[in-house]
């Protein structure tokens, strides 16, 4: 399976941001839903991936409802942030359209209250295809 960027508007975001010859399976992700309870698709943030060894903080990969890689998500405990920890967290491949960073309360599989740190791969037309 190849990763790629979903909903390029220009042609330089044509260059594909994540590719991988790999299925998803074969990079020891697995659903978030198989391992918490969490829905097999989240509006906001798509179908999410990550390495049960990497939680709570991920990264966390999220594919659109085609299957392309639109965004690299960390979750940061608010105590963390608090506490002035430094991060060391693994990197992500490719391209960067923006950032969001935004307050979560907890959910299940990260119960503490975060931060989303999400980094899109995709312009913000792009994350249209997370939204439903």
């Amino acid at each position: 399976m190849e990763w790629r960027q979903a909903d390029p508007s220009s042609q330089e975001e044509n260059h594909q941001a994540c590719k991988s010859t790999k299925g998803r399976g074969d990079e020891g992700l697995q659903e978030s839903e198989s391992l918490v309870n969490f829905p097999d698709f989240f509006p906001g943030l798509g179908a999410v991936y990550v390495k049960p060894e990497t939680l709570p903080g991920g990264p966390f990969l999220s594919f659109d409802h085609k299957d392309r890689l639109v965004a690299t998500i960390y979750m940061i405990p608010l105590q963390d942030i608090s506490s002035h920890k430094k991060f060391d967290l693994s990197g992500f491949s490719g391209r960067s359209d923006h950032v969001t960073f935004y307050f979560n309360s907890g959910h299940p599989g990260v119960a503490m209250p975060h931060y989303h740190f999400v980094i899109w791969h995709v312009s913000k037309k792009g994350e249209a295809s997370v939204a439903k």
